[in-house]
């Protein structure tokens, strides 16, 4: 089955291709460096006109990580928080249908840019620099009641779980989540269409930059240690993080559901009316 990931449409795919066939004929060694630093390089996604009237009416500030600015957003005044973590490639706005949910509710919400994303400073992000930010801001900006995070987000979240929950978390709704960093690594790998030399020294390179392979980064393994309701989202027609993969994490939570949602793919839950109310729903309720 064809692999895809946030960002890489089927042209800049063909283009990479094309590309490190050339330097990974010439140099492996280079291939593989310029592969890995491309893969923990996020794009920044432009703002979606869909999304605009609602970062208008965000309170909008910052704060300061070793890694640079990241900008935090907040929105109404309610006695009940609610945090959003974005995903790779993606930024705090994307949530503004979730957003609209939480106010009319009466809660409060608050969602930040990641290292490299959205208006956050940065060029390179990793799951170290998502939960360096995701700490500063449940710091700084909680304490919060639930939680949601999506893909990548999603992982951050099941580890800041996973090391026991801060005061005052008691529910997290996790969407389309991978199972670990490993799978991610090898789509990026496939996607380029690099040789197994490539693809081993690339994988080395992984191990030596964060200590542990990149099936270290594993929210299978995290599962058992979150002992917080939690409601996995996933659809039938993610042609990213196969559905799969859900069940997996489902059977090693202690308190874990599943909502799953069909021709949705890997993102359209963040706005499809019908599934956000049900993960407000689901998190209400474990309030």
């Amino acid at each position: 089955m064809p692999r895809n990931l946030p960002g890489i449409t089927p042209a800049r795919q063909q283009r990479l291709r094309r590309l490190f066939r050339v330097i990974g004929a010439i140099s492996p060694a280079l291939a593989a460096r310029l592969a890995l630093n491309l893969y923990l390089r996020p794009g920044r996604r432009k703002l979606d006109a869909v999304d605009a009237p609602l970062l208008a009416e965000a309170r909008q500030n910052w704060t300061v990580l070793p890694a640079g600015r990241i900008r935090v957003l907040e929105w109404g005044f309610g006695s009940k928080s609610l945090l959003l973590v974005h995903g790779w490639g993606s930024h705090a706005p994307r949530y503004s249908a979730f957003v609209q949910r939480i106010l009319d509710n009466g809660w409060r919400a608050v969602a930040f840019d990641a290292p490299a994303h959205g208006a956050s400073s940065g060029h390179r992000a990793s799951l170290a620099d998502f939960r360096a930010a995701l700490d500063r801001v449940v710091a700084t900006h909680g304490p919060f009641g639930a939680v949601v995070g999506h893909s990548f987000g999603a992982v951050a979240l099941a580890s800041l779980l996973a090391d026991g929950p801060p005061k005052g978390m008691r529910t997290a709704a996790l969407i389309s989540m991978p199972r670990d960093g490993g799978y991610l690594l090898d789509s990026f790998l496939l996607i380029l269409g690099v040789s197994e030399e490539v693809a081993g020294r690339v994988r080395e390179r992984y191990r030596q930059r964060f200590g542990q392979a990149a099936e270290g980064l594993s929210s299978l393994q995290m599962a058992p240690r979150i002992h917080c309701p939690v409601l996995l989202v996933h659809d039938r027609d993610d042609d990213v993080v196969p559905l799969s993969q859900a069940r997996e994490v489902l059977a090693a939570l202690p308190d874990g559901n599943l909502l799953q949602t069909q021709g949705l793919g890997h993102s359209g839950m963040l706005r499809d009316p019908a599934t956000v109310g049900a993960i407000i729903g689901f998190l209400d309720s474990r309030l």
